[in-house]
């Protein structure tokens, strides 16, 4: 799996044009290269010039957080419930009920919410060729996790739509 990781790569280009973009997206599409691998990705002051309000600011981690936090409250709410099963001595049948009733379900949504609201507080992580738009109205397109055979595809989509600096990583 790690042998793949490193193998995939990053393409990316610069346009400055909003047009351009829309084609090279197209172009992307029309070689294979599925949409949700495809970023655009602008300065604060290109998104005030090309995309006016359009533009979204940088994400949070929520999402990220709740279901991690979700895996980590299932996985202590099931062994706090299985120390109250198993553990012999004078657990009334009620106990015995709610710990394995509410346990891991009680353990997966406090877990959750801790998780949500951790991640609220941190910053989305950015790719590191983002900087390549930093301080600039460019426009910066990027196609992640490109194989051998698709870095090539990417390249030549990017520069026939109009994109300088192609490059990849």
């Amino acid at each position: 799996m790690s042998r793949e990781r490193t193998s995939r790569a990053v393409v990316s280009a610069l346009f400055t044009s909003d047009a351009a973009v829309e084609q090279a997206i197209f172009l992307l599409e029309l070689r294979g290269l599925p949409r949700d691998r495809i970023e655009v990705v602008v300065s604060p002051e290109g998104a005030r010039r090309w995309y006016g309000r359009r533009a979204r600011g940088a994400g949070r981690q929520v999402l990220a957080g709740a279901g991690a936090g979700a895996v980590i409250g299932l996985l202590v709410g099931a062994a706090i419930a299985l120390v109250v099963v198993v553990l012999p001595g004078r657990n009334p049948p009620t106990v015995v009920l709610w710990a394995q009733l509410l346990g891991p379900n009680a353990g997966s949504m406090v877990g959750a919410l801790i998780g949500a609201v951790v991640g609220w507080f941190l910053p989305e992580r950015p790719h590191p060729a983002w900087g390549r738009v930093v301080g600039t109205d460019a426009i910066l397109v990027l196609v992640e996790g490109c194989s051998p055979a698709e870095a090539p595809l990417a390249e030549e989509a990017l520069s026939s739509a109009g994109g300088t600096a192609v490059a990849r990583g």
